[in-house]
């Protein structure tokens, strides 16, 4: 049987194990229902790669093991071992009863495909899995949300080591000051390589200065979005460095996703322009300017660094960027980041990767 059970991190496990209960018996008024006509009722996209409608597996062996006996003849009963995955993940759990037939405890087993896991993995899966079993055989009332996965060495790392993000960072610094002191002090080091294409940091910073400076002669400026309809290419950096090097944030856009979602995020961001290129460009709805980078004239523009003379001064608590997430649950919304963030975000990458600054 397929089961959906949902968990909210606010009921007790009991509240969870007796609506899991209600679940599990309305699936069991069914189970008549052939397993392939609801795959073939519900239609989901298939795929040699793993089972429709599930992908993990729960056995629960609760019968009595069955008994053979005749005159003057032993019969026992060989499991036959088979160690292959038919699932990403099944867990098999047998009771065990003693010489009384009282009850003495299960036996778990984990069968996975070791293309997706490992057996260190699994094993953390067994000792999450325990625990979990430990709190709430202790107290059925714990909130699940509020039990402990993690031992504490997890937790540390989890805590400390992955997400310790806190890094010093220069006061008032923002993305266009971190460019700007990157290209002051390695003008002539490599910035770009793509495709046989190669700039140095002086190199890029004059496509940049000059493409912001056409920026702010639109009107770009703090709080104000700029739409890089641009597949990966140098053009799509000079365009995001540029963006913000005018004090806008930039919304990048797929050209590839479909049309629908495109018009959604330019109606919602209400960009300055599109920036894009004769070979990505998408429709775009309404009257939002559009700048081909492939055919724009821009040596008419100053090549040198903006200044706050040149636009309105960027602080860090502007927008840089705006990402619109997936829409998985419905319509894509917009999330904003500011320059104090992103830059936060990129002290912690150095020190996370051992990035030299460059």
């Amino acid at each position: 049987l397929v089961l959906r059970t949902p968990v909210k991190p606010g009921w007790s496990f009991a509240e969870l194990l007796e609506h899991t209960r209600e679940v599990d018996l309305a699936a069991l008024a069914h189970a008549e229902v052939p397993f392939e006509w609801l795959v073939e009722e519900l239609a989901p996209a298939r795929s040699t790669a793993h089972a429709p409608l599930f992908q993990v597996l729960l056995v629960f062996q609760n019968f009595a093991p069955a008994g053979f006996e005749l005159p003057g003849l032993t019969v026992e009963a060989i499991q036959a071992d088979l160690p292959v995955a038919k699932f990403d993940l099944q867990a098999t759990f047998v009771e065990r009863t003693g010489p009384d037939n009282a009850p003495a405890g299960m036996d778990a087993e984990f069968t996975y495909a070791t293309d997706l896991f490992d057996q260190a993995t699994i094993r953390a899966f067994a000792d999450r899995f325990t625990r979990i079993l430990e709190t709430v055989t202790t107290d059925p009332t714990t909130p699940i949300g509020d039990i402990e996965i993690l031992d504490t060495a997890e937790r540390e790392l989890v805590l400390e080591a992955w997400n310790d993000t806190g890094r010093a960072v220069q006061a008032g610094a923002t993305l266009v000051s971190l460019f700007e002191a990157q290209v002051a002090a390695t003008p002539d080091a490599v910035a770009v390589s793509f495709e046989g294409a190669v700039w140095t940091y002086g190199e890029f910073a004059v496509r940049v200065h000059r493409l912001a400076r056409l920026l702010i002669s639109l009107g770009v400026g703090p709080e104000s979005l700029v739409a890089v309809d641009m597949r990966r290419s140098p053009d799509l950096l000079v365009g995001l460095y540029a963006v913000v090097e005018a004090g806008g944030g930039y919304v990048p856009i797929d050209p590839d996703q479909p049309a629908e979602r495109t018009a959604h995020i330019l109606r919602t961001a209400a960009p300055v322009c599109v920036l894009t290129t004769g070979r990505d460009c998408v429709e775009v709805p309404g009257d939002i300017a559009v700048l081909d980078l492939a055919t724009v004239d821009l040596t008419r523009f100053d090549a040198s660094a903006v200044s706050d003379a040149d636009r309105l001064p960027v602080s860090p608590e502007n927008t840089a960027y705006v990402i619109f997430t997936s829409g998985s649950t419905g319509v894509p919304k917009g999330v904003a980041l500011t320059h104090r963030a992103t830059v936060h975000q990129l002290a912690w990458a150095q020190a996370r990767y051992r990035l030299d600054g460059s």
